[in-house]
């Protein structure tokens, strides 16, 4: 790349970061917008509208246009105070306006004749109808996340409160991204075309359709589903977009711990007996532990009489962490194993009954295709060496079990000879199976254990700063290791699964004028999964690029 390129690819960046972007529509955080009207009616243009939020104590300002509208947009899930004043009317504050995640809350307020110094509180009522956008979906909000039932805690699982959410088809994606809940399908399409964000980022990981990170429920305030007739600036079929907690400017935060021990599991009467002469019990430890805390950060000052840089209502940061340690074990799991004449070659035992084609036994041919007088048994092994074609085969009709292309004969007793075994299978088969040591009306013949393991790490850091007040960030990183282990009855039957992911992303806000917002967006998000056995390792991964974006809404 010349200079002249480098210098054009600059200037393109720099035009995507700070050029206003018109775009109306939802966006990924919410917004209040509304009307300002004085007691005839009539619009007020020019009134100062200073939205507040309620955690964290900090403003922001627009002001009406013409037409004596206002909005306030990229606003983070939570309850505001709006605050309207005008010269020569009385200050109005409207009190908690919830705003939830992708929703736009319509605040109209009509002024009184006055001075600025008088007030007037109003108490907000959310509408029964949203009038703001024609966006059809369903918010999972706080009190549903934390009250309601779920299934180890995974904020996934209550997409099925929807009538329109069902668990997706079966495949890679439940073996591979367990802590996910699996893929979901929405509205009929494929899960492929459902978007997982967080905080309006990216969180798919596109090799199984399924969110890269499950964020821990105590880490999360609402999430939204939406399903139809959303805003054009979002991709995909359907959004499910999670908001995560912030700090604000008091310390507070939640610890946990769900505990199933199989001291408190009663005793298997099909297990093996144990060292007290009782039936065994199958192991059960599950714990499931974390916290969060979140509050204000701030520094000394910088400097003699300085102010900090970090002051009470400006920084804020929340942490979360969650683990899992899940251990199962069931002692009376079977299987079939090779007896000890059949590591011989001697399968004369397990020779069943005639086969059959229809009413049909099926025959037993002699290599000139002509019936031997023998039927065909079930596991009944037939010797590869003496494959020949059949003579009497009928090339117009179909091959079948009564009109075989190709004859073959069966070992004498169903015993295969010693010489024809391979040494290295048997070593193999000595390694891996034991001899039977149940007995039961089926083919099974060997009882032992089998369970699996989860070991799953997740932590999250989020930070939320105001510069000034017209310059805004806020940062998060997730990291989540998951280690699922597989104890397989016999050796060499299952892999163990490493599923870990990170995603960072960042977003800031600037306020150009009463009239203009701005905000820019960067985030990575990246998923692996590592599967291993004794035998053999795979690797698959997948990485999103890094996505930078800028969103600007400027008012009519």
């Amino acid at each position: 790349m010349n200079r002249s390129q480098i210098q054009i690819s600059c200037l393109a960046l720099i035009i995507l970061l700070f050029t206003p972007a018109l775009l109306f529509g939802q966006t990924e955080k919410g917004a209040i917008v509304g009307a300002v009207t004085d007691s005839t009616g009539a619009v007020v243009q020019g009134a100062a509208v200073m939205i507040t939020n309620l955690g964290t104590n900090t403003s922001q300002t627009v002001t009406t246009n013409a037409e004596g509208l206002y909005e306030a947009p990229f606003l983070v899930p939570a309850s505001y105070t709006v605050s309207v004043t005008a010269p020569g009317f009385s200050t109005i504050v409207v009190n908690e306006v919830v705003v939830n995640v992708g929703r736009r809350e319509r605040v109209n307020v009509t002024l009184q004749p006055g001075q600025v110094s008088e007030q007037i509180n109003v108490t907000d009522t959310a509408p029964l109808l949203q009038t703001e956008t024609a966006s059809i979906g369903q918010v999972i909000n706080n009190r549903q996340l934390t009250e309601l039932p779920s299934i180890e805690r995974n904020i996934y699982s209550f997409l099925t409160l929807d009538s329109t959410v069902n668990s997706g088809p079966t495949g890679n994606a439940e073996a591979f991204r367990v802590e996910t809940g699996g893929s979901f399908s929405i509205s009929g399409s494929r899960p492929s075309s459902v978007t997982f964000k967080i905080d309006g980022q990216a969180n798919n990981d596109p090799t199984f359709g399924t969110p890269t990170i499950t964020p821990s429920l105590d880490s999360v305030r609402e999430f939204q589903l939406q399903n139809n007739a959303y805003s054009a600036e979002f991709e995909g079929i359907t959004q499910v977009n999670v908001a995560t907690k912030g700090g604000t400017n008091r310390f507070h935060g939640s610890i946990f711990d769900f505990v199933q021990n199989d001291l408190l599991q009663p005793r298997n009467p099909n297990a093996p007996r144990d060292a007290s002469g009782k039936p065994g019990k199958n192991r059960v430890r599950f714990n499931q532990f974390g916290g969060t805390i979140g509050g204000p950060i701030r520094l000394p000052r910088f400097g003699e009489g300085g102010p900090p840089f970090f002051s009470k209502d400006r920084t804020f940061f929340f942490f979360s962490y969650e683990g899992r340690r899940n251990d199962t074990l069931n002692l009376s799991a079977t299987t079939r194993v090779l007896t000890a004449a059949e590591r011989r070659g001697d399968f004369s035992a397990g020779l069943g009954a005639c086969l059959r084609s229809g009413n049909v036994d099926i025959p037993l041919l002699n290599p000139n295709g002509t019936p031997s007088g023998q039927c065909i048994r079930a596991g009944q092994i037939f010797d590869p060496a003496t494959t020949v074609a059949n003579p009497l085969f009928i090339s117009s009709q179909a091959p079948s079990a009564l009109n075989p292309q190709f004859i073959r004969r069966p070992f004498p007793n169903n015993q295969i000879p010693e010489n024809r075994l391979d040494p290295t299978a048997l070593a193999l088969i000595a390694v891996q199976q034991p001899l039977p040591n149940f007995v039961s009306t089926s083919d099974v013949n060997f009882l032992g254990s089998a369970g699996t393991a989860f070991e799953n790490n997740q932590y999250s850091i989020r930070v939320d700063h105001k510069f000034s007040d017209q310059d805004s960030i806020n940062v998060r990183l997730t990291i989540q290791n998951n280690r699922r282990i597989n104890k397989t009855i016999l050796l060499f039957q299952g892999k163990n699964i490493d599923g870990n992911g990170q995603v960072f992303n960042s977003s800031w806000t600037h306020i150009f004028s009463p009239s203009v917002v701005n905000e820019v967006a960067w985030v990575t998000c990246a998923g692996f999964t590592e599967t291993a056995s004794r035998m053999r390792l795979i690797r698959l991964s997948s990485a999103l690029p890094i996505r930078l974006s800028t969103r600007c809404r400027a008012l009519r």
